[in-house]
C-alpha cells in the first residue's frame, strides 16, 4: 500500500525541518538551480538512500516510519553539528 496523502505532508514537512538545518544547503542550492530544485534534489537523494526510491509515491505506507527516522536523524545530526561550531569545540 502506498503512503497516504497526510504520511506525504508528514515526511516532506520532516524533510524540510532536516534540509534547512544542512550547513550544506546554501551551495547545494546553488548547484541545483534554486531553493526548489535544490530542496526536492536532495529529498529524493535521501529517500533513495533510507529506502531505495527517490519518490514518495514508490514508497510502501510500512516504510513511513523508517523515512521518518531518517529525516528525523539527518535534521538532529545537523543540527548538533551546528550547535558545535557554534560552541568552537572539535
Amino acid at each position: 500500500m502506498p503512503f497516504t496523502p497526510a504520511q506525504i505532508i508528514h515526511v516532506s514537512r520532516l524533510a524540510r525541518h532536516a534540509y534547512q538545518a544542512w550547513s550544506g544547503r546554501a551551495a547545494h542550492e546553488r548547484a541545483a538551480g534554486g531553493c526548489t530544485q535544490g530542496f526536492t534534489a536532495w529529498r529524493h537523494e535521501q529517500q533513495d538512500a533510507a529506502l531505495g526510491v527517490r519518490s514518495l509515491h514508490h514508497a510502501a505506507s510500512e516504510d513511513y516510519k523508517t523515512l521518518l527516522s531518517h529525516f528525523h536523524r539527518l535534521r538532529m545530526g545537523y543540527l548538533q553539528a551546528a550547535a558545535t561550531n557554534v560552541k568552537g569545540e572539535p
